[in-house]
């Protein structure tokens, strides 16, 4: 921070920052160092597009509330801020569950999250492109960072973020990013889809949402509904991110899903309508002559059926799938748009960072020093008390 605050006078303003995997602990000791806090403070103020990447460790409570408001006191410092990517500490998780249980006590539960902090007198009143990534939220969190920024929010990006859930959904009480039609909420819970559409003065043009699920303290608490909401009620079989889009932004597809065309006979959402792309995105239909005579290749313009002589109708695989992938997926729609991210790739358009893939593997070489110095630190105390060692499988 004193490098970029000590910068020549004819140095170009600082406007974009991007720091990758800080500590809270790290947070912590400059906001408790004065000479330290004030370089931050300047360093911050200027920026128009910050991409902070947060790496969890202070278990106590005490340290997590000092973290949290050292953290937004920071960002709302930068008082221009445009574009915000606040991204966590998680590796990729299975997309097929959708689910994630850490088995640990609550403080250490409740420190693997992205927390906020609620000022009165500051908030980010310019901030129009917000991504959230690899983060555990608690849901109120997450709402009342939507809410601060609502009146100048324009894009939302929500990249493979849980939800903290711990309820009883018995009672409606476990927040939801959907919700069911046959339950009723309570008071107590969130559920974004619904609360999203209720924040005054918000008005997204662009929502999109890759890999969200659900972060469990406690899965027996969830017992009517062990599957949460992310079974898709109407039988279409849509994917989770897709029904959460939609159900944000009210769109029509699902009604026009099932909609017979001209000729009567019903038309399949994923029909394709432009037979020339199969061979660039379907791989396994490379050779359409096995499909279709040649003959008909050209003079086909809309919806293709074909009739074989069993019984069972073949429709042909879907072509416009990137398509209307791009239309609820964050990370198909960042390809071709990302106004938040792509500094994490390239700050200057020149020169790429290729380290995004090390973080696994940097974690793995954490967790097996973190294991060392535990084993070393009881050897220690043998050694010293005379306590036996506890190890762990």
């Amino acid at each position: 921070m004193a490098a970029l605050t000590k910068r020549p006078e004819e140095a170009k303003e600082l406007d974009t920052l991007v720091l990758d995997h800080v500590s809270d602990t790290t947070m912590i000791d400059i906001c408790n160092n004065p000479m330290d806090l004030g370089n931050a403070i300047e360093a911050f103020t200027g920026l128009k597009h910050l991409v902070l990447s947060i790496k969890r460790q202070e278990a106590r409570d005490s340290r997590q509330t000092s973290f949290t408001k050292n953290l937004w006191f920071l960002i709302r410092k930068a008082v221009d801020l445009e574009s915000l990517c606040l991204i966590g500490w998680n590796v990729k998780r299975d997309i097929a569950t959708r689910t994630h249980l850490h088995s640990v006590p609550a403080n250490v539960w409740n420190m693997r999250s992205l927390p906020f902090h609620i000022h009165d007198s500051r908030s980010l009143c310019r901030l129009r492109f917000l991504e959230l990534k690899r983060v555990d939220i608690d849901p109120n969190s997450l709402m009342d960072l939507v809410t601060e920024s609502a009146g100048t929010l324009k894009e939302l990006y929500l990249n493979e973020v849980y939800l903290k859930v711990r309820g009883d959904n018995n009672t409606g009480g476990t927040s939801l990013w959907i919700g069911h039609a046959d339950l009723r909420k309570s008071q107590e819970s969130v559920w974004i889809a619904q609360d999203l559409q209720k924040i005054e003065g918000l008005k997204l043009d662009v929502l999109r949402a890759t890999g969200l699920g659900y972060d469990e303290f406690d899965p027996e608490s969830n017992a009517l509904y062990p599957t949460y909401d992310l079974v898709d009620p109407s039988g279409h079989n849509r994917s989770f991110d897709q029904r959460f889009v939609e159900e944000v932004l009210g769109s029509n597809d699902v009604a026009m899903a099932d909609a017979p065309n001209s000729s009567g006979r019903p038309v399949s959402r994923n029909a394709p309508t432009d037979l020339p792309q199969i061979a660039t995105i379907i791989p396994e239909l490379t050779n359409l002559t096995s499909i279709l005579p040649p003959e008909h290749l050209e003079d086909i313009t809309g919806p293709i059926f074909i009739e074989p002589s069993q019984p069972e109708q073949l429709t042909l695989p879907p072509l416009n799938h990137l398509q209307k992938q791009k239309e609820y997926d964050a990370e198909t729609f960042q390809r071709t748009h990302n106004t938040t991210s792509h500094f994490k790739r390239c700050i200057d358009g020149y020169f790429f960072n290729h380290n995004e893939q090390a973080l696994k593997e940097l974690q793995n070489i954490i967790t097996v020093a973190d294991r060392g110095m535990t084993l070393l630190s009881a050897e220690i105390d043998r050694a010293r008390y005379g306590t036996e060692i506890l190890t762990t499988p």
